[in-house]
């Protein structure tokens, strides 16, 4: 298939030109503190633990809903970033990563790749499993092992979910859509 298309649930439509972008606001994050708050303080080691400021509060519900074991009956995936929980100064604190996405382009191996793809499908059934939607799958929100055998999932901001996903019109996500 060439050309330009629109998908709206199960619908693709050809388009005869690609679309606008949308206009995005520099700094369109949302105020998170009071989410942020709720997550037990965690001593940070910066040889072991990555901090970052949380932008959107889907991004952190959806990093709580993904914590080992939280949600029964779904296990935690060793392919999604893990949340511990907050810094003393309200940053989010998460599992260091293996390596970084610079690793992506030491490996040329099918093998690998096909490994790679194998796991972001085990990944993305975990996430849809939870309900979540990752409206955003590019390399550079991956980071990959130094010896190329596993990528981990290292955003899950998704913050074009309601705009993008039908199923997510409904108030109970994808088991209401049905």
């Amino acid at each position: 298939m060439q050309g330009h298309f629109e998908i709206y649930g199960n619908e693709i439509r050809l388009l005869d030109r690609c679309l606008k972008d949308l206009k995005l606001k520099k700094d369109d994050s949302e105020d998170v503190n009071e989410l942020v708050s709720k997550l037990p303080i965690v001593r940070v080691d910066p040889a072991e633990h990555l901090v970052k400021n949380g932008k959107y509060k889907i991004e952190i519900e959806n990093f709580i809903r993904c914590k080992g074991g939280s949600v029964p009956g779904c296990f935690f995936s060793p392919h999604v970033i893990q949340l511990l929980d907050r810094s003393t100064k309200g940053q989010l604190v998460f599992e260091k990563p293996p390596s970084s996405a610079h690793t992506l382009v030491r490996f040329s191996s099918l093998t690998i790749y096909k490994s790679w793809d194998l796991q972001l499908i085990d990944t993305l059934d975990y996430l849809h499993s939870i309900s979540i939607v990752h409206c955003n799958l590019r390399t550079d929100n991956f980071v990959f092992s130094d010896n190329g055998k596993s990528e981990v999932v290292c955003d899950l901001e998704s913050r074009w979910r309601k705009r993008s996903v039908p199923e997510f019109s409904f108030q109970g996500g994808l088991e209401d859509s049905r």
